[in-house]
């Protein structure tokens, strides 16, 4: 019963923003070649939408005033992949992807986790697709600078 009144104040999408943006700055020598990230997801609250905010930037809604059906969904510029004034060519462009593994892995476990891919759309480097083969990995649309990425739903990988 607590789990409800407790799940809105955590914000596993903002710790899981700040948590891979450390590991996808300069702090690693990939040498020029794909870097991967790995997340084990081991918050019960956290799930693939969380991880997908997270990388790609929250959900909002844009709408003009008095204009009704002028609404768009779109995805804020907070993402750890994604345009900013800052960064026109996208944020750390170093990170290829992200690895997720749903429910995350633990020591001496027998349970599998579901493995996800999420690719940075503006890295520098693709990382290989058959070097790790997910589960579920994310298909998205790239929209233009401002828009950045617009849209992102999960597909089975065969």
């Amino acid at each position: 019963m607590i789990g409800p009144v407790v799940a809105p104040f955590v914000k596993p999408a903002h710790r899981l923003r700040e948590s891979i943006g450390k590991k996808s700055g300069g702090k690693y020598d990939h040498r020029n070649r794909p870097f991967a990230v790995l997340l084990s997801v081991r918050d019960l609250v956290c799930d693939a939408e969380d991880i997908v905010n997270a990388l790609y930037g929250d959900d909002a809604i844009t709408y003009v005033i008095d204009q009704p059906g002028s609404s768009q969904a779109m995805r804020k510029r907070n993402g750890v992949f994604g345009i900013s004034p800052d960064s026109p060519a996208g944020r750390n462009r170093r990170l290829s992807c992200v690895f997720a593994l749903i429910p995350g892995w633990t020591p001496g476990s027998n349970e599998w986790s579901t493995i996800y891919r999420f690719d940075n759309p503006f890295a520098e480097q693709e990382f290989p697709d058959d070097l790790i083969v997910p589960h579920h990995r994310p298909v998205r649309r790239r929209l233009g600078p401002p828009s950045g990425v617009a849209e992102v739903g999960f597909s089975a990988s065969a």
